[in-house]
């Protein structure tokens, strides 16, 4: 239940071609419901999400400044990559 909003996301991204990775905590959960490979955000034409837990949003906004946030939910955030 604690990640169930992250599990909602996850496989909502699934058949799409993006790389979701994951920033201020560990979790291979990104993996495992995506069914993508790990792959280096910085290293990728394709469409790139941050997700973070909330008390996180504002660290890592100011490492990726370019970050479009498009919602929060029960303690996660989940962003774009502009």
């Amino acid at each position: 239940y604690s990640q169930g909003a992250l599990i909602d996301f996850l496989k909502e991204k699934k058949n799409e071609n993006c790389v979701v990775e994951t920033v201020g905590f560990r979790s291979y959960a990104h993996w495992f419901y995506t069914q993508k490979p790990a792959v280096l955000p910085q290293d990728s034409t394709r469409k790139t999400y941050i997700v973070t837990k909330v008390n996180k949003a504002n660290e890592v906004t100011g490492w990726y400044p370019n970050l479009h946030e498009l919602y929060r939910k029960n303690g996660w955030v989940f962003f774009e990559k502009k």
